[in-house]
């Protein structure tokens, strides 16, 4: 056949035309369309470089598919919506910019224009002098400021040498004091350990610089009141009782301790005295014994009592509050309450008017001073009640059960410690609490 080599067979016969379909060359096969979802990850790259040379092993060419133009940013569509008609055409005024490249605003300060993912995880400053907020000035706090645990101070504590009588000598119970670590004091004057009418003036020389050695200090002086009673209906106990408690005074003046504490009285149990004369008898004890004091620089404490005759806080408050003395205050023992008041009720009632307070454990159907956890005194509302008055002297620990105070004293302290008193505490006697409102 001509045109065709020789052992090469023709090309097969194209098959024929379905009906309806035009003759011709065959077209070549048109490229499938990019889905429309997908026109955004042409970069400008496909869109600027020319197709490749045609050849046997070259690709089709890319088609330019036609879209809709690409959408404005929405703060231009924003400026254009705000711009006034007369403006519109008119170039707008380039923004100032600082060293960094940013923008600044009318007054001169910084606009951030951040993401909202930046804004919430701000990156961290450079240097030490660094902005940790870029939008905050240095000086000016946060918007909320942490709050910070609140600590209340510490009650002093302190120890008597009440726990060792008929337990061990005088001086034996000083030194134990101080080594279990009290600073603060209160000495009992009963026999057999120290008695103030046979006490001279060398031997209360003697026990200041052995107390100096010991880093003890005397807060108060306690009579022990087992002999004494001011409102006696004998006159000559009356007049023996004035005289004991005046001695009191001039021991308290001469060991530097700023506080003697006072029972008001005692009355008969089957054949009591008349109310209004014992008031009168301790008025007029009471006036002998401030005078004195005031003199020697001695505040005069009166203690709530369980014998009957004025032993809450609101009598005590009324005397105290009649006589109108500025050395005048309340001793308030939680022991010796607890059957007739709440401790809590007592302390805000007494209020400003409290200068020492003694605490120690008992029941209320048999009273005792004894170690903390054996009786029904809750002490965790006992300081809460202190604390809510401002008190800021000392709180003595009165250990009498006649058992021995150590070892278990130690421990007795640290339960104490955990509720919020400290024997490193120092403690205060003033005349005048500063800051004090009346119950």
């Amino acid at each position: 056949m001509l045109g065709v080599r020789a052992g090469i067979p023709p090309p097969p016969a194209a098959p024929p035309l379905a009906p309806g379909r035009r003759g011709g060359p065959r077209q070549p096969a048109r490229p499938r369309r990019r889905p429309a979802h997908r026109l955004h990850l042409r970069g400008r790259r496909d869109r600027r470089n020319p197709p490749r040379p045609a050849g046997r092993t070259a690709r089709p060419p890319r088609l330019q598919h036609r879209h809709r133009p690409r959408r404005r940013h929405a703060r231009a569509r924003r400026r254009d919506r705000e711009t006034p008609p007369g403006l519109a055409g008119r170039p707008r005024r380039r923004a100032a910019r600082d060293g960094a490249g940013r923008h600044r605003g009318p007054q001169g300060r910084a606009r951030h224009h951040a993401s909202p993912r930046a804004r919430l995880h701000p990156p961290r400053p450079a240097g030490r002098g660094a902005r940790p907020h870029p939008g905050r000035p240095r000086n000016r706090p946060p918007a909320h400021p942490r709050k910070q645990p609140v600590t209340q101070p510490a009650l002093a504590l302190g120890g008597t040498t009440y726990s060792w009588l008929h337990q061990a000598p005088f001086h034996d119970a000083l030194r134990d004091l101080a080594a279990t670590g009290f600073r603060q004091i209160e000495i009992t004057t009963a026999a057999p350990h120290l008695q103030a009418s046979g006490f001279g003036a060398y031997e209360r020389h003697e026990l200041r610089r052995h107390l100096a050695d010991l880093g003890l200090t005397v807060t108060s002086v306690n009579p022990g009141f087992l002999d004494i009673n001011l409102i006696s209906p004998s006159n000559d106990f009356r007049r023996a009782s004035l005289d004991a408690v005046l001695g009191e005074i001039e021991l308290a003046h001469d060991l530097e301790a700023p506080i003697v504490i006072l029972i008001p009285g005692r009355r008969h149990a089957l054949s009591p005295a008349p109310a209004e004369a014992c008031r009168w008898w301790l008025d007029q004890a009471l006036h002998i014994l401030l005078d004195r004091a005031e003199r020697l620089g001695v505040t005069i404490a009166l203690e709530t009592s369980p014998y009957g005759y004025l032993g809450d806080a609101r009598q005590l408050s009324q005397v105290v509050d009649e006589i109108a003395a500025p050395n005048l205050g309340i001793a308030y023992d939680v022991a010796n309450t607890i059957t007739q008041e709440d401790p809590l009720d007592g302390v805000r009632t007494a209020g400003h008017r409290i200068r020492i307070a003694h605490m120690s454990d008992t029941w209320r159907d048999r009273w005792a001073h004894t170690s903390p956890g054996r009786g029904e005194v809750d002490f965790a509302r006992y300081a809460e009640a202190l604390r809510s008055i401002g008190f800021g002297g000392v709180t003595i620990f009165e250990l009498v059960d006649l058992e021995p105070p150590l070892p278990r004293l130690r421990d007795d302290i640290a339960a104490f410690e955990k509720l919020g008193w400290s024997v490193e505490r120092t403690g205060t006697v003033p005349w005048h609490p500063t800051g004090a409102s009346e119950a």
